[in-house]
């Protein structure tokens, strides 16, 4: 798990955020303001405001089941509990029947979340794969798409298992979103080859934008959904702590090197 927070992160940080830089550079030559940061903060922010709002949907469907099935003396008690469960448990936002319970549920909506923020990702690489001429350079960044995508869906499916998804619908359809991406992009770039140019201000403003929005997004989940919970956990040892550390140094390392060709 802390392997895929590093992976996450990486993407995030070294890998969009950067290409948001530089695309919003082009499209925006005349001024310095730095855009990318702005549109990523946002997107975290907006993150926020969205888990926030989540918990509290959460809260007042569980009042309301709790109320139809207790009388009313229950109910004060029950009231009681909540709250106190509201300010200090963020375990869970929602009850569905795809997942249980315990804490799952928060973990599905970030897996949702991280897809989305990956899927964003995923179509700006695959239409910049489809409109690239082949050659040797095609052949070293689609090697390197490969490997960047194969990290992302380690780091997706460590999301989705922790979520405990007991619906297969629910799997299966975000593992066609994940798969399905990339490729249309490619398909997208195929048929614009001719038309596109990746440096132009559309292009290059659309770019930036999803990218930026697509790194906020993932530097919000991994750390502050993700590697908050894993550290702060009062159960760990010592010693799997540590190798917490190594294993998140790893998963960002490796992640971050792949940025050296795509």
């Amino acid at each position: 798990k802390t392997f895929a927070t590093g992976v996450i992160l990486s993407t995030g940080i070294v890998h969009m955020f950067p290409d948001a830089t530089h695309a919003l550079a082009i499209a925006l030559p005349n001024t310095t303001y730095p855009f990318a940061g702005l549109i990523a903060g946002i997107s975290c922010i907006l993150i926020l405001m969205l888990d926030q709002l989540l918990e509290q949907l959460k809260a007042k469907y569980t009042s309301h089941v709790k109320i139809s099935h207790n009388d009313s003396s229950s109910d004060i008690e029950i009231s009681n509990q909540h709250h106190h469960h509201h300010c200090h448990d963020m375990g869970s936002l929602y009850t569905s029947p795809g997942f249980d319970t315990s804490g799952s549920s928060r973990k599905y909506v970030i897996a949702i979340i991280l897809e989305f923020g990956i899927a964003l990702h995923s179509v700006i690489i695959g239409l910049a794969l489809g409109v690239m001429p082949y050659g040797s350079e095609f052949v070293a960044f689609l090697i390197a798409i490969t490997i960047h995508q194969m990290f992302e869906g380690f780091a997706l499916g460590a999301t989705l298992v922790e979520a405990n998804i007991k619906n297969l619908t629910h799997i299966i359809m975000m593992m066609v979103i994940f798969c399905a991406t990339t490729p249309i992009g490619i398909f997208i770039g195929i048929l614009v080859a001719s038309s596109y140019h990746p440096e132009s201000y559309t292009a290059s403003l659309t770019q930036g934008i999803l990218d930026a929005v697509s790194a906020g997004i993932l530097i919000y989940m991994a750390l502050v959904n993700l590697m908050s919970e894993y550290f702060n956990n009062c159960d760990v040892s010592k010693t799997t702590k540590f190798f917490m550390y190594v294993t998140i140094l790893i998963g960002f390392g490796m992640m971050s090197a792949i940025a050296i060709w795509s």
